[in-house]
């Protein structure tokens, strides 16, 4: 290790109240920092309650330790559990005889305790801050999700008895007069009948693409929120279906798209009826009048739509009764038929008011649910507890698709790349992300959404 030198003081990173600064309960807290690698000889963190009686605050030491290291920096971290649950805190970092204290983003060799008038004037506000440690803020995913090992089904193309997909495309009509498909012919039944070989393979939770009622196969395009499609089976399967996966000790979870509907939903019917009349017309993202429908797969309708899909318009997420209406469908389904959880499509194009609005109301269905978001960069912000428990973690799958697409895998870069994915979010959350190697790709879907259900 080099201990000559100044500490490269511009690799250093500290972001308190982040993935750099977390608690695990309400008395235990994580604290990280970043440096140049193999540049500190030694990082200490000091911490102290930070509305303790005595004038100046009284600091603890911990060594920090090295809990991860890639191809640039050290990242130093120290787990505490501590008597108080109101932190300041402050580092002093040493590389051979150099030293600095470093708080407030800055590097000093003094505290912000002053004197004036032979008068102490306590700096303790200048230190870094964890301000309180609020029981109902430390996010968290549920227990039973950090040990899932997760089965997605795409219903159309898995099955329709033991161990066998015998192909049958199918139409169906619904109530309303609107046709729905199926081009293989995969259904509910066809799932619960391979239970036994899911389970024997290993897995512990089943993830079901859409299985409501739209007119395409891939069931992006939602019709009808509250019934299961046709093609698929019936509530009676659904239910069997749920039924037996709990009775084995799985789980499962199921499919809400939201972000967008069908051209044939009936709120959007209504605006196409109705123009500028239709009580449903703040429920979308900016209508032309008169909507219209187009024929021509590749022309842009006068309406927001999900990827230019003009079968799939955009709700406008913002509006309340758009939030109240979707908040109630995702209450149904977990009251109704004991599902455990959503994994919610497009999550991130989606009003974070409506995601409030979502996880409250199933929270207090079920407490247990979870929540995973499709959110394909960095999902941090929506890890907070006032969104998701989780999202589908893309960076694990990209990481494994460069290792094992080169010619010659560097297994030393894989490792750090997954520190770093590692150190993305707290702990807690890391434990609940739902890792991938492969899903459908936009373009994948629109030439599915292209090819009308052929």
């Amino acid at each position: 290790m080099n201990q000559t030198g100044k500490i490269d003081k511009a690799a250093i990173l500290h972001i308190p109240l982040s993935q750099y600064a977390f608690a695990a309960s309400e008395y235990s807290i994580t604290i990280r920092l970043r440096a140049k690698k193999s540049d500190l000889t030694r990082c200490v963190l000091y911490t102290a309650d930070r509305v303790c009686k005595e004038t100046p605050v009284c600091f603890s030491g911990t060594d920090m330790r090295v809990s991860a290291t890639d191809e640039c920096f050290d990242y130093y971290q120290a787990d505490l559990t501590l008597p108080y649950n109101r932190v300041c805190y402050y580092f002093k970092l040493e590389k051979g005889e150099e030293w600095t204290y470093y708080y407030a983003d800055r590097f000093t060799k003094k505290l912000p305790d002053r004197t004036a008038d032979g008068v102490l004037i306590d700096g303790r506000s200048e230190y870094y801050q964890y301000p309180f440690i609020l029981r109902d803020e430390i996010p968290d995913v549920p227990e039973w999700f950090k040990r899932a090992v997760v089965y997605n089904i795409f219903p159309d193309s898995y099955a329709n008895g033991k161990r066998v997909l015998q192909v049958h495309q199918k139409e169906q009509l619904l109530e309303n007069g609107v046709t729905v498909k199926a081009r293989l012919g995969g259904t509910l039944d066809g799932i619960t009948e391979n239970l036994d070989h899911i389970q024997n393979m290993g897995f512990n939770c089943l993830y079901l693409n859409p299985i409501f009622a739209a007119g395409e196969y891939h069931k992006y395009d939602v019709v009808d929120y509250y019934h299961i499609d046709p093609c698929f089976g019936t509530e009676e399967d659904f239910k069997r279906l749920v039924e037996a996966v709990h009775k084995r000790g799985m789980h499962i979870i199921i499919d809400g798209v939201f972000n967008h509907c069908s051209w044939r939903f009936f709120a959007f019917e209504d605006v196409v009826k109705n123009g500028e009349k239709s009580r449903y017309k703040s429920w979308f993202y900016d209508l032309a009048f008169p909507v219209v429908r187009p024929d021509d797969p590749d022309k842009i309708p006068g309406y927001t739509c999900f990827a230019y899909e003009r079968k799939m318009p955009k709700l406008n997420t913002s509006n309340r009764e758009v939030q109240l209406y979707f908040a109630d469908v995702g209450t149904y389904w977990i009251k109704k038929y004991h599902v455990d959880g959503w994994r919610l499509d497009v999550a991130n194009e989606i009003s974070r008011e409506f995601w409030r609005t979502f996880r409250k109301a199933v929270k207090t269905a079920d407490a247990d649910a979870v929540l995973i978001g499709e959110v394909w960069e960095n999902a941090h912000s929506w890890l907070k507890g006032d969104a998701f428990d989780s999202t589908m973690n893309y960076e694990f799958r990209r990481i494994c698709m460069d290792y094992l697409t080169e010619e010659k895998p560097d297994g030393l870069t894989a490792a750090y790349e997954f520190e770093k994915m590692r150190l993305r979010y707290p702990d807690n959350i890391v434990k609940g992300q739902l890792n991938l190697l492969d899903s459908h790709d936009v373009p994948r879907f629109l030439s599915m959404c292209h090819g009308e259900g052929s």
